[in-house]
């Protein structure tokens, strides 16, 4: 599964946000540190105050901070809200165009997929997103390629 950039960008202004505290950073400041364009942090940040992961203060010395803490941010939640999961034509409800229906299983197949990728995300916060090397996770560790070296 791919995800959009807007997608992206949202989850990086909310890894971003969670080692500066309540103190508000303007959307510039994030905007530089990445290396985006501040309107593409602006479009992701009003969405994410609108669904309530972050906190808008306006004024001189406004900016955005996250609304709850990052170990209550759960990173799954935010992809559902942000992303529209429809991995092939065949999976757009009344716009179906499978000339293969009703015997295609194609889209269960994909249609699981998904919601596994999105389950495996529902595992993880926030903080177990920037925790810094070593630190407990309440998330289980990626899995390693099987030739990878271990650690």
């Amino acid at each position: 599964m791919r995800m959009t950039v807007y997608t992206d960008y949202a989850l990086r202004v909310l890894m971003f946000l969670s080692g500066t505290g309540q103190t508000p950073v303007p959307l510039r400041a994030i905007a530089a540190f990445h290396d985006i364009s501040e309107e593409h942090v602006r479009k992701a940040a009003h969405e994410l105050v609108q669904r309530g992961y972050l906190t808008s203060y306006r004024g001189r010395t406004g900016g955005v901070t996250l609304a709850r803490a990052p170990e209550d941010i759960n990173v799954g939640e935010v992809v559902r809200a942000l992303e529209r999961v429809e991995l092939v034509g065949c999976m757009q409800g009344e716009r179906a165009t499978c000339t293969l229906m009703p015997g295609c299983r194609l889209s269960g197949a994909l249609s699981l997929a998904a919601e596994r990728f999105l389950q495996t995300l529902d595992d993880y916060s926030l903080a177990d997103l920037v925790a810094p090397p070593g630190a407990p996770s309440r998330a289980p560790e990626p899995p390693r390629a099987p030739d990878a070296p271990p650690g």
